[in-house]
């Protein structure tokens, strides 16, 4: 995580933008929050959505990830994956399967798969970003979660709530682990309830 928070960095200092707003889902919202450490990222909001990063993983949770999401990469593999991933199987279509397979097969992604199952396995919980976002006033933070999420499950979505009591949690009604493609309108609604200014402060919404 460390390492794609400073890749993340070094592409954004290229950017003319004085301010940055960060949208990270899953590993992406650990690596935004070690993002808001990071001077040259110029982080001034930020949604964490089913993210990790923030309370310990499991030892079933980061096994199963290392060990099935990450090394079974077959087009049957991914069918399974993706049905995982979302509430609404309707929305899972072969091609999407068959594409997902080929780029988890390219060239370079056994030997990326590996390394990266290797942190899950031993580094992810070391890497933790929860103390260096609380009390955060720089920066404008969300959670923002799908209620039927099982991938990075919903209580793991209080859990984040719990130790980062501050940030507000908008809830995405049926929705998995990517309420921006499930429910792309409610998602917008939810980043509009995140940073809307007649709002500050903790609060829960479901839409």
């Amino acid at each position: 995580m460390p390492f794609y928070a400073d890749y993340v960095a070094a592409i954004i200092e290229q950017l003319p933008a004085d301010r940055v707003t960060l949208l990270g889902t899953s590993l992406g919202g650990h690596i935004g929050g070690q993002l808001t450490t990071l001077a040259n990222a110029r982080v001034d909001r930020l949604v964490m959505v089913g993210t990790v990063g923030i309370v310990p993983m499991s030892k079933e949770d980061r096994l199963s990830t290392s060990r099935v999401f990450l090394r079974n990469r077959s087009v049957e593999d991914c069918v399974r994956k993706l049905k995982t991933l979302l509430w609404d199987d309707d929305l899972l279509t072969p091609d999407w399967a068959e594409e997902e397979s080929r780029i988890n097969n390219s060239f370079g992604a056994e030997e990326s798969f590996a390394r990266l199952g290797d942190y899950f396995e031993r580094g992810i919980n070391g890497d933790l970003v929860r103390d260096t976002l609380v009390g955060r006033g720089d920066v404008e933070m969300g959670f923002m979660w799908g209620d039927r999420d099982v991938v990075v499950t919903v209580k793991t979505g209080r859990m984040c709530m719990e130790a980062l009591p501050d940030i507000p949690m908008v809830w995405v009604h049926d929705a998995g682990h990517a309420p921006y493609y499930e429910r792309p309108d409610d998602f917008v609604t939810g980043m509009e309830i995140l940073f809307n200014a007649e709002r500050p402060g903790a609060f829960e919404h479901t839409i």
